[in-house]
């Protein structure tokens, strides 16, 4: 199977990961970042949120080795009790902040209680 341009704009994107920020405040312009890239390629919005924004939410999950060194740093303050719940409250913010790029980068619009995407 060939690779489309959006699939290498995705792989380029996640190649580049490593040297990027990927901070709290940094992580949803990553995304919003990759989102855009595909937007301007002219990627559907449907396409955009069902093939890519899993994967990229994925790719973007910490490791464990940074989840371990983390928790190394972090577990004298209590925040989280377990490393298993500081790993798991990163990926739920991971996730959020994908999400948020996404409806920032393709906004719905509401008509009532019709929810329309909007159509690129």
């Amino acid at each position: 199977m060939a690779l489309t341009k959006s699939d290498l704009i995705f792989q380029q994107w996640k190649a580049s990961l490593p040297t990027r920020d990927r901070s709290k405040g940094a992580t949803q312009l990553n995304f919003e970042e990759l989102f855009s890239d595909l937007k301007a390629e002219g990627v559907s919005c449907d396409e955009v949120h069902e093939t890519f924004l899993p994967k990229a939410i994925k790719a973007h999950y910490p490791s464990t080795i940074h989840v371990r060194n983390a928790w190394k740093k972090c577990k004298q303050y209590g925040k989280w009790s377990s490393e298993k719940e500081l790993e798991d409250t990163w990926k739920q913010e991971t996730e959020s902040s994908a999400k948020l790029a996404f409806f920032n980068v393709f906004p719905v619009e509401t008509k009532g209680e019709k929810v329309v995407a909007e159509k690129h």
